[in-house]
């Protein structure tokens, strides 16, 4: 999970640009729509903008966008501004990552609202994403409902529920439970129960592709209007939630990417692709093409390197990306095996290789650490790996004259929920750092290289998160309203063993 940043100033809405004909309606009902973590990582998310945009334009409701902001005594930043989110008759929270249910229940107390759904008449919460979706027992005592799965599969469902819920209730809910069951079934559980089979199955076929309502220069992407081009994925990494979340690789035909590209190209040249992995749909170089034909640039979120081939590699470097990014993982053949990414050595040095002809600054490297088996030389198949590729550009650098700079992030493997290996252990803060000091140590004196590291006590309530029950919800929800941060919280759940992953029951 990235870590949370505090802005140091709130973005300027006056900075944001709005894509098409957006009429933003102030209907009756009050609609906060939520992203429990910064706006930058929020302005990036095209399932909060898709579900941002479809209740902004309808006119029961008065939509406006909420973010987690630490500073602020209210917890929250909101672009629009037209009310505080204790004013909202509807909340809906869209959740990545597992540490933002923290940041949800902050922003929820904060603004006088009661995070127990059995305590709760108002407002109506909601919630749903990638988390929710992968467990969905941490949010049955929050929300009024939990939705399941891809939201376009619910999302006209969604919209004639809530816009059935009154703004005037007294004393109820302001909605019917039948209601929520005869529109909604199969994506929801409420009523402290979860309904049906959790992993909602993804559809077979896209239709419109997801893409930026709203291009901002705070985002990672900086004025650039992002736009998803495939999902699930065709790759089964033991590690990785992606294949039981999104299902197999799915492709946005070229005729609706066109058609989107089109409205993008309209307010900036700058178009992302985002997907788990980009090199994965059939037609990306004519893709590519097609943008830069309108003299657009394209960027990309996630490469496979076996699918690089010289002309592709041309097209990033064209488009003005001077960074590759290479994720291996793991280096050793047995922990390959273990995660089941087996990217072969000899590529990676191949495209290295390629890549300096062509002048690329900067490599990035993706590597995780922390596994049960691991033992020193799986450390060392790393430090090889690395010495290599900075021989390789050492020789390069005598016909360049240049040398690039290498970036590690060293991540520790965290076993996750939908994945083969989530009954795996999550390794003590001591091994991890010994394990860091040992790469560090090897690697740093090589020159020319930097390593980033992640935050333990982040990974920690992330684990327990995502393996936590309704139970471990209650507590959090507790300790907040006690005051508690997050350096609290890791500090209480890692001397309380009561709480147990339950991993076993899921």
């Amino acid at each position: 999970m990235p870590s949370l940043r505090a802005q140091k100033a709130h973005p300027d809405p006056l900075d944001e640009s709005y894509i098409g004909t957006i009429s933003l309606n102030k209907g009756p009902l009050k609609t906060a729509v939520i992203y429990p973590n910064s706006y930058t990582l929020g302005m990036s998310n095209l399932g909060f903008q898709g579900i941002f945009y479809q209740f902004a334009t309808r006119s029961a409701f008065h939509a406006n966008r909420f973010f987690y902001d630490p500073q602020s005594p209210l917890k929250t930043y909101s672009p629009e501004n037209h009310f505080s989110l204790g004013q909202a008759h509807i909340v809906l929270a869209s959740q990545s990552f597992e540490n933002d249910f923290i940041y949800l229940i902050e922003m929820l107390r904060s603004n006088r609202i009661d995070p127990r759904v059995d305590k709760r008449l108002s407002p109506f919460i909601g919630v749903g994403g990638a988390f929710p979706t992968m467990n969905p027992h941490l949010f049955i005592d929050t929300a009024d409902l939990v939705f399941s799965g891809e939201y376009e599969s619910y999302i006209d469902e969604l919209l004639l529920f809530c816009s059935n819920i009154s703004p005037d209730a007294q004393g109820s809910k302001g909605f019917s439970w039948a209601d929520a069951d005869r529109m909604m079934g199969p994506f929801i559980s409420h009523k402290g129960k979860i309904k049906g089979d959790t992993g909602t199955p993804s559809p077979d076929t896209l239709k419109d592709p997801n893409y930026s309502h709203i291009i901002t220069p705070h985002t990672t992407f900086s004025n650039t209007f992002l736009i998803e081009i495939t999902r699930g994925c065709r790759f089964r990494c033991r590690f990785c939630t992606v294949p039981s979340l999104y299902g197999n690789l799915r492709s946005f035909t070229k005729e609706s990417l066109f058609k989107a590209f089109d409205l993008g190209l309209s307010k900036t040249k700058q178009i992302g692709f985002v997907s788990a992995l980009t090199t994965q749909h059939p037609d990306l170089k004519e893709l590519i093409h097609y943008v830069n034909e309108r003299e657009g640039k394209v960027s990309f979120s996630s490469l496979r390197i076996e699918e690089i081939d010289d002309e592709f590699l041309e097209l990033i470097k064209d488009n003005g990306q001077n960074i590759l990014t290479i994720a291996p993982e793991v280096a050793s053949q047995e922990l390959k095996k273990k995660v089941r990414k087996s990217i072969k050595i000899a590529r990676i040095f191949d495209l290295v290789d390629r890549s300096l002809t062509l002048r690329f600054k900067k490599f990035k490297f993706y590597f995780m650490i922390g596994f049960e088996e691991e033992e020193e030389k799986d450390l060392d198949a790393i430090i090889d790996l690395i010495s290599h590729v900075r021989e390789i550009a050492l020789k390069r650098a005598k016909e360049t004259r240049y040398m690039p700079e290498i970036i590690l992030s060293i991540n520790q493997f965290i076993p996750k929920l939908k994945t083969p290996l989530h009954g795996d252990p999550f390794i003590d803060q001591k091994i991890i750092k010994r394990k860091m000091a040992y790469l560090r140590k090897h690697l740093l004196p090589l020159g020319n290289i930097k390593i980033n590291g992640d935050d333990y006590r982040e990974n920690y309530i992330q684990w327990r998160l995502s393996h936590g029950d309704a139970e471990l919800a209650k507590r959090i929800i507790d300790w907040v309203g006690d005051g508690f941060d997050s350096k609290k919280i890791y500090h209480t759940l890692s001397k309380r063993e009561s709480i147990h992953p339950t991993a076993e029951r899921l």
